[in-house]
């Protein structure tokens, strides 16, 4: 299946049906076309959602960080939406993060807004970043909210998510909303 996704990257109808079946079939083995595919997708929103997808369900944790990169590079909200829910499944807070990413705008706030008081509420250090992160959040800048949540994080650290926030916190782009409520739901899910 590889080869034959190797072989068919100009036709790209035959290549997503490839990605996805590898997904539907959970090779592992297949992990680096996958990984490939999820990084060359650049602004092909279909292509972005199949191999994410296909990532998500062989379970690959090790592309964390692609899938971070993945979500900031995309140029269509439905793929940033795709992807971040695939992250969200990956990290064992897919419930979370669909909840959050399928809800309409001010619902969603307010369950963002909610959450990461949830989440703060542990010591006046965590309160003091929390507050700043619904600040950064409800004036939409998401550079300033993700690197809130980033602080709020090492305060109550969950090791099985430490890639994730490694990878967060290392961003050098433009944050987009999306990769934000991924954030709040791996922070405030227990």
């Amino acid at each position: 299946m590889t080869n034959l996704i190797n072989r068919s990257r100009e036709n790209r109808t035959i290549c997503v049906c490839c990605v996805r079946a590898l997904g539907r079939i959970g090779a592992p083995q297949a992990r680096d076309i996958l990984r490939s595919m999820l990084v060359s997708a650049g602004s092909d929103q279909v292509m972005a959602a199949a191999a994410s997808t296909a990532l998500a369900r062989i379970g690959d944790t090790e592309a964390v960080p692609l899938f971070v990169t993945a979500i900031c590079v995309a140029v269509a909200t439905i793929s940033r939406r795709q992807i971040a829910h695939s992250l969200g499944i990956i990290l064992d807070h897919g419930e979370p993060s669909y909840r959050l990413i399928s809800a309409a705008d001010m619902d969603r706030d307010g369950i963002v807004v909610k959450m990461i008081k949830e989440a703060g509420k542990e010591s006046t250090a965590a309160r003091s970043a929390a507050r700043h992160a619904i600040q950064s959040y409800t004036s939409g800048d998401f550079n300033g909210t993700i690197s809130h949540l980033v602080q709020l994080s090492a305060l109550q650290p969950k090791p099985e998510d430490g890639a994730f926030w490694r990878s967060v916190a290392s961003l050098d782009a433009q944050v987009p909303l999306e990769l934000v409520l991924v954030a709040v739901a791996v922070l405030a899910d227990d």
